[in-house]
């Protein structure tokens, strides 16, 4: 499966030729500018960074491409009304039954509303 974190690989980053960088240490709000960073640093921050945007926009076109391909195959089209439907079903806490992208491909998912006493978000399970 692949997985991207929902955050870039450092909160830090350098650029320019004065290393212009931005900290944001554990509990501030707000970074310093101008710290001293050897260029090293600043490099190998630069590439974490280009790392994980390449990895998300990679996910993004495969997620878009599989989409296409399901669309294209079974002949769909984005229908407002039926999208309308299952978001009613789901607010009523009735299950509905939802594509989930997983490594590359599409898994059938049936979620359900959790209740108010439902601890866990989790309420999905693959429809087989």
């Amino acid at each position: 499966m692949s997985y991207l974190p929902p955050y870039a690989p450092s909160q830090r980053w350098c650029a320019g030729p004065h290393y212009m960088a931005a900290i944001r240490p554990q509990g501030q709000s707000h970074g310093r500018y101008d710290p001293a960073f050897p260029f090293r640093e600043c490099l190998t921050l630069a590439q974490e960074v280009k790392e994980y945007e390449n990895a998300y926009l990679t996910q993004q076109i495969s997620f878009l491409e599989t989409i296409h391909e399901y669309f294209t195959v079974h002949n769909l089209r984005h229908d407002p009304e039926v999208y309308h439907d299952r978001m009613q079903r789901y607010r009523q806490g009735r299950p509905v039954d939802i594509k989930v992208f997983d490594a590359g491909e599409l898994v059938e998912y049936r979620i359900a509303k959790p209740d108010i006493n439902n601890k866990c978000n989790c309420t999905g399970s693959v429809v087989e």
